[in-house]
Formats: C-alpha cells, sequence, structure tokens
C-alpha cells in the first residue's frame, strides 16, 4: 500500500503513464543482504530510498536524469517494476 501511495506521489499527474514491462529475479540472499548491497553501490549514483511493508521492501532510486527506478524486495523475488535507470541493471544483477 505505501508502495502505491509512493509512486503516485512521484508521477506526474499531467503525463500519461509509460508502458513498462516488470523485470523479474530470483535470489538466495536475504531481504538485508540485497537491501543493504543495493542501497550501499545505487547510492553512489543517487538517492535511494526504502519504504519498508511486511514481508518486503521497495527501494526507489532517483539520479535526477531518469525518471524514479522502483525494485521491490520479497526474496527470493526481486522485481524491477520500472524501467532500469541508465547503468544500474548491472548494479542490480550484481546484488542478487
Amino acid at each position: 500500500m505505501e508502495a502505491i501511495l509512493l509512486l503516485l506521489l512521484i508521477s506526474s499527474p499531467s503525463a500519461p503513464p509509460e508502458k513498462s514491462e516488470a523485470v523479474h529475479y530470483k535470489s538466495q540472499k536475504t531481504l538485508q543482504q540485497i537491501e543493504q548491497c543495493l542501497t550501499q553501490r545505487l547510492s553512489k549514483q543517487g538517492d535511494v530510498t526504502a519504504v519498508q511493508a511486511e514481508g518486503y521492501v521497495t527501494l526507489v532510486y532517483q539520479d535526477g536524469a531518469h525518471k524514479p527506478m522502483m525494485i521491490d524486495l520479497a526474496p527470493p523475488d526481486v522485481t524491477l517494476t520500472t524501467d532500469p535507470a541508465h547503468g544500474t541493471g548491472k548494479i542490480v544483477q550484481s546484488c542478487l
């Protein structure tokens, strides 16, 4: 629920929503390990905000040059629910 509210707050109401397909990954790491790795690595390039929910975390990454990127962490499932920002795909995969 919090993730949906956050998405609504950061999206522009005048722009039509862009179609993007979620990208799903699997990981053997714990929620804490994935969250820590992604936060450390992505924060070198932009701002990372974690939204806690019951059983999962949504990370919101913003670098000022691209639309916010959202990553749902619910191990073993990790899902990019938006298009990855330039240069972040390898970072996400390396933290899994």
